[in-house]
Formats: structure tokens, C-alpha cells, sequence
């Protein structure tokens, strides 16, 4: 807690709701989660990275396909075709974060953010394809590994940025389970958003995020990224404003 915004002589540490707790800001974001400089693509979350998927496709069956369930004019939204259409063929890196990670989300990258949206959705959702035996309640586990399909399906905030190194990256937050609402921050469609602001944040319980680079421009980049196996108490965080992608 000594890294967060609080005040330790009040009963309820300054916090004014659960919420407020939840999307508790640093003391010092420099100091406590510092920019990867050498880093053209960065984590936008603190979170435990889980997928790492390449070549996607702009319209997925995802109620009958079991594995290859991302589809791009599902995850976008109302972005403009032309632009869902440079993501196909394409690769993301998809992030979990449980209920107790920081929860506001920063940008991947230095870029013109041309599109930002709110994208409303179900909550309390599974895909039941997972579930082998029919009778079983969806419990925790299988929402941990939903986590793919939810991204077609839940609340999320959607996020476009034009680079001038990788062509166009899309960042997307998604609320899981009882997450309704996403929150982007005002007036900055039109403007150059700097690598590592802040540009949002989650609502009141447990998230996954997606990075998604299109495909004229991914092979430029050198991954740095380490697979999570969903153990996030024995396995390093990936840190906000930490490297994601250098150039090769």
C-alpha cells in the first residue's frame, strides 16, 4: 500500500468506496512501475500475460470453434472496416489481472489515438464449449479460461492508435465476470497519446486486456513477452509501462 495514494490516520485509508480503492492511483508512477525507454510497445496493465496469438481473423464462428475464437469485427467494435481489415492476418498478446492488480490501463504505445470507444456487453459469461462435462456449475476456473471468448462478447473500451513505426496497434479492456463498465478519458481521439499514459481505467472487479499489432507491421517487432500458466501468486507480474515489443 505504501506505493498507492492513501491516508493511513483515516478509518477506511482515505477510500470513499470500494471502487475508489480498487482504481487506486500510485504515489509515484515513475518510481514504482518506471517507463521501459527501449520499448516501442509496453504493458498497458499490470497483469499476467496468457496468449500470445498470431494470425487473426476478421470473423470467427467462436460458438462452435473451440480454439481460434478472436474475431476481429467482433473485438473492434464500430471501428471503420478499412481499419479492422489491417488487423487480419495480424498477432496480440492478450493479459489477465486479477481483483487485487493496479486498475488503470496506460498506452502501449506513442501514437494519434484515432478511435476510442465504449463498447457495451454481457457480464457473468463463460464459453461452455470448455466445459466437458455438462453438469458441472461454470465456476472460476473456466471464467480464467473464457478469457479469449469474453473478449468478443464483454464490456470493453477500445483503443486505436497510428504510429509512426508500426502502422496501427489496438489496445482493448475488457471487463470479466462482474465488470460492467470500462472508462475511457475524455477529448483525446485526434491527439498524440505518449507511451505509458494514463488513458482509462476498469470499474469494481477482475479484467483481462488485449494488444493487437496488424499484420504489415508485426514482423518488425521482437517480442519480450513471458506465458503465464495462470498462477499469478507464483509467477512474476508483468508490470505496467514494462517492455512488451522492441524493434527488431
Amino acid at each position: 500500500m505504501d506505493m498507492f495514494r492513501h491516508n493511513k490516520k483515516d478509518k477506511y485509508y482515505g477510500f470513499k468506496c470500494w471502487n475508489d480503492f480498487f482504481i487506486r492511483e500510485f504515489r509515484n508512477i515513475d518510481e514504482s512501475r518506471p517507463l521501459a525507454k527501449k520499448a516501442v510497445v509496453v504493458s498497458a496493465c499490470d497483469c499476467h500475460i496468457i496468449t500470445f496469438h498470431k494470425n487473426l481473423k476478421f470473423n470467427t464462428d467462436f460458438f462452435r470453434v473451440k480454439g481460434d475464437i478472436y474475431s476481429l469485427e467482433n473485438m473492434l467494435g464500430s471501428l471503420d472496416r478499412d481499419i479492422k481489415k489491417k488487423f487480419v492476418g495480424g498477432s496480440l498478446v492478450q493479459g489477465y489481472l486479477s481483483a487485487e492488480n493496479y486498475h488503470r490501463y496506460h498506452s502501449p504505445v506513442t501514437g494519434t489515438l484515432v478511435y476510442a470507444d465504449v463498447i457495451p456487453g454481457t457480464y457473468f459469461f463463460v464459453n461452455n464449449f470448455l466445459n466437458k462435462n455438462k453438469n458441472v456449475f461454470c465456476g472460476q476456473n473456466q471464467v480464467m479460461d473464457s478469457q479469449q471468448f469474453l473478449s468478443n462478447i464483454q464490456t470493453r473500451a477500445v483503443y486505436v492508435f497510428k504510429t509512426r513505426e508500426i502502422g496501427y496497434v489496438a489496445f482493448i479492456a475488457i471487463g470479466m465476470t462482474e465488470v460492467s463498465s470500462c472508462i475511457v478519458y475524455d477529448k483525446l481521439v485526434g491527439k498524440v497519446v505518449k507511451k505509458g499514459e494514463e488513458i482509462g481505467h476498469f470499474q469494481y472487479g477482475g479484467s483481462t486486456n488485449i494488444i493487437i499489432f496488424d499484420k504489415e507491421h508485426v514482423k518488425k517487432l521482437k517480442f519480450t513477452i513471458k506465458i503465464s500458466n495462470f498462477n499469478p501468486k507464483k509467477e512474476p507480474l508483468t508490470e505496467l509501462r514494462s517492455s512488451i515489443a522492441e524493434l527488431k
